[in-house]
């Protein structure tokens, strides 16, 4: 059903609500709230698991 979606004008709304959802529950996105909040740089973990 997502792929029908993404053929023509919806494009790019489909591909902006996929990546939003595959980074939702990241912990890079929580820090980058985080960061914001509290005005200041994020600090991301550069290792990988």
């Amino acid at each position: 059903m997502m792929i029908d979606a993404a053929e023509g004008e919806e494009q790019e709304r489909v591909i902006d609500s996929l990546a939003g959802a595959a980074v939702a529950g990241t912990p890079e996105l929580a820090e980058g709230i985080a960061a914001f909040r509290e005005k200041r740089r994020p600090v991301f973990d550069q290792g990988h698991d």
